[in-house]
């Protein structure tokens, strides 16, 4: 009888293969696959008997699968701008953090997590090794990568600095040139170092090294108070309006008269004036006179008015339009400054109003901003009351911290009280006090409570002596003059060397002609101050640190413009007491090349710097990285500086067929294929790596449709199989029946 397990076998092996094909075709796009292929052998074999030379007859019992074989080729690269990614060209796999255990994969395409672990899509960690201040030790053991996302690298102080330079051997005696070069500081702080170079005749140069140093203001501190008078701005010329009242009077039985009493006045008038300029007619007079007609009563229409216009031009103006509206018995007189209207008490009557325009004056006082009344303060007013008589206010109550607001109203209070008239006090919201009034006077004065600021200028030292002023150095300073209006000094020109107390000399003196009160500066030891009210400070104040003897030298040069002399690059060049608080800076001043040529030269060619070299920076934020062929991790920082941060690891094992796939393109090893040995890319057999790109599966889509005819045949050859014993049974049943 046939057997059936036979073909069932090659159905279940064939089946399998299927399956492999399948399942490389479907990962034909995934990062890193590795395409895989089924293996056979046949299974035990059965003697059925022997030939007649002896041979045995054997015969077989089916088909198994042997293996699954994985083709561990590199699959192409492709590139893809992305810094996280990374392919693998050559033998190895990444070595994946698996939470204590360690998976192996070819997929580079990596990302990184909130705190910059470098992972796999599956959020293992890559391992590899951690480099202290830049140096990677691949002998300690592996870790996983951290990117510095976030990160600040930390500056570093300049050390050594070149200047590339040629001094004209054809200048003039006591020329001089300068040659420039940025250096930093221990805490990052950037300074232009400058050489000046001057010609000393005879192939000499002398030179000085300074590194200026701009200060930083103190915040401002409170002061004590300050009370500064407020002088009076002189006055202005301005005019009063008022209105004026009529006074009646019956001068004969059956007649009344309407007088009006313009006044006069000069605005601020000498002591012991009463009277000045005759006061004029203001154009919103309206004044209408009704009275009797022949035929009944009538109202002229008031005239119009000019600007300025007297007394003696209104009344005429008002007699021609009683004349013209035909009223009889009626006048306007002007004598004087009176103006009279007469007429019959039965039908003469007036309306609207009759306005003067008095000359007066203006006087200010410009308090500083946020400042408050003295107590001190003891304006007088002196006006006219309304009987023309001068009259004094009392002096109003003055508190600690009153307002000019308040004080404002207090004094209008007094006015009232005293009966002045024409005179107003206002206050407004820039601390301006405005008294307009006609025949007015003042005595006394008003003295202002202003809150002081000080801001202070650090000046550096040494042990032995103290930062002088730099000439770079243009500060200024505003603040209130006398009669309240702001003012602005001139920096004052500042000499190679100046000490701090000189300048402050020059300070005061600018404040002085500048006209600027209650501000001075002074000096303590290393700390310029500068206080005052309502005081503003502009431009920069630049110290020269103390520096070291070497500083200054002098240069020597041969009859063919080499440097001679010094022979040797110039040590202990240092600063102390930087604004900043930094570490002194000592600097060496490298002369010479590698080569041994000097970098300054003299010949017949103008003065001129071709080049600076340093070797210090800022701080820098962590701007991007990048991954190299040896698998370096290069992080980029803001200040143009890049620093090695890690190095991935690569793993090779002695038998890959022994790895255990446990999907996602990762491996585990087992037995079979033995411990990883890991290493860094382009050693130990290991390939290289490529930042930014990744690799591709390395299915090969025609060898696999080729692979799949040949399963697809040998299945359906096991299938005809079956139905032949199927069919041979089914027979050998009938043959029994």
């Amino acid at each position: 009888m046939p057997s059936f397990y036979i073909p069932l076998s090659g159905l279940n092996a064939d089946s399998t293969a299927l399956n492999t094909i399948a399942n490389n075709l479907s990962n034909m796009n995934t990062t890193g696959f590795k395409s895989q292929t089924t293996n056979f052998s046949d299974l035990f074999y059965q003697q059925t008997g022997t030939t007649g030379s002896g041979d045995e007859i054997q015969q077989g019992s089916g088909v198994k699968v042997a293996s699954n074989s994985t083709d561990f080729t590199g699959g192409s690269l492709t590139s893809t701008g992305i810094a996280t990614d990374a392919a693998i060209n050559g033998s190895g796999f990444f070595v994946l953090d698996n939470g204590g255990s360690q998976l192996y994969s070819r997929d580079g395409n990596f990302q990184t997590s909130s705190a910059g672990t470098l992972e796999s899509t599956q959020g293992q960690a890559v391992m590899g090794y951690m480099a202290t201040n830049g140096v990677v030790n691949t002998s300690g053991g592996l870790t996983d990568i951290v990117i510095p996302t976030g990160q600040i690298m930390q500056p570093a102080a300049t050390s050594s600095f070149s200047i590339a330079q040629n001094l004209d051997s054809t200048s003039a005696v006591g020329s001089k040139t300068v040659g420039n070069v940025q250096i930093y500081d221990s805490l990052g702080k950037p300074y232009e170092a400058t050489v000046t170079y001057t010609n000393l005749g005879n192939n000499n140069w002398s030179y000085a090294v300074t590194v200026p140093d701009t200060l930083s203001a103190t915040a401002a501190t409170a002061a004590s108070a300050q009370t500064l008078p407020v002088t009076a701005t002189s006055a202005s010329s301005s005019t009063v309006t008022g209105a004026l009242t009529a006074v009646t009077s019956t001068p004969v039985v059956g007649t009344t008269a309407y007088t009006y009493s313009f006044g006069s006045s000069s605005g601020i008038l000498p002591s012991g004036a009463t009277s000045g300029v005759q006061a004029t007619v203001d154009t919103s007079t309206n004044l209408v006179i009704t009275g009797a007609t022949a035929s009944g009563t009538a109202s002229i229409t008031a005239p119009p008015i000019t600007a300025g216009e007297s007394v003696s031009t209104y009344a005429t103006d008002l007699q021609s339009a009683i004349t013209a509206a035909g009223l009889t018995g009626v006048t306007a007189t002007a004598t004087g400054g009176q103006l009279v209207i007469s007429g019959a008490s039965a039908t003469t009557a007036i309306a609207g109003n009759v306005n003067q325009d008095l000359q007066g004056a203006t006087v200010n006082y410009n308090l500083g901003s946020g400042a408050t009344v003295d107590p001190s303060t003891n304006l007088v007013i002196t006006g006219l009351n309304a009987a023309g008589i001068s009259t004094s206010i009392a002096l109003p109550t003055v508190t600690a911290g009153q307002s000019l607001s308040s004080y404002a109203t207090a004094l209008a209070g007094q006015l009232t009280t005293a009966g002045i008239t024409n005179v107003s006090v206002v206050a407004n919201a820039n601390g301006q006090l405005s008294i307009t009034g006609a025949n007015l006077t003042t005595t006394g004065g008003v003295n202002q409570d202003l809150t002081a600021s000080t801001v202070s200028y650090n000046f550096g030292s040494s042990s032995t002596s103290l930062a002088t002023v730099n000439p770079g150095t243009n500060l200024t300073i505003s603040g209130p003059t006398a009669s309240g209006v702001e003012a602005t000094t001139t920096a004052p020109a500042v000499t190679a060397g100046e000490t701090v107390t000189q300048y402050a000399a020059a300070l005061n003196q600018s404040l002085v002609t500048a006209g600027i009160t209650g501000v001075a500066a002074t000096v303590s030891g290393g700390k310029l101050s500068i206080s005052g009210a309502n005081m503003s400070t502009g431009g920069t104040l630049v110290q020269d640190p103390p520096a070291s003897a070497n500083t200054t030298g002098t240069l020597s040069f041969d009859s063919n413009g080499n440097l001679l002399s010094p022979s040797t690059n110039l040590t202990s060049v240092t600063f102390n007491g930087l604004s900043d608080s930094a570490a002194p800076l000592d600097l060496t001043w490298n002369l010479f090349g590698t080569s041994g040529s000097g970098e300054i030269t003299q010949t017949d060619a103008a003065s001129e710097q071709s080049a600076q070299v340093q070797n210090g920076y800022a701080s820098g934020d962590y701007q991007n990285f990048s991954i190299g062929s040896d698998g370096t991790i290069t992080a980029a920082y803001s200040n143009g500086q890049s620093q090695t941060v890690g190095q991935l690891a690569l793993a090779t094992m002695s038998n890959m067929q022994g790895l255990a796939d446990v999907g996602s393109t990762e491996y585990q090893t087992t037995a079979a294929s033995g411990l990883a040995t890991v290493g860094v890319a382009g050693t130990g057999g290991r390939g290289a790596l490529e930042g930014e790109s990744l690799e591709a599966s390395n299915v090969n889509i025609s060898s696999q449709f080729s692979d799949l005819i040949v399963a697809q045949r040998a299945f359906e050859a096991n299938s005809k199989a079956m139905t032949t014993f199927d069919t041979l049974t089914q027979e050998t049943i009938n043959m029994i029946h």
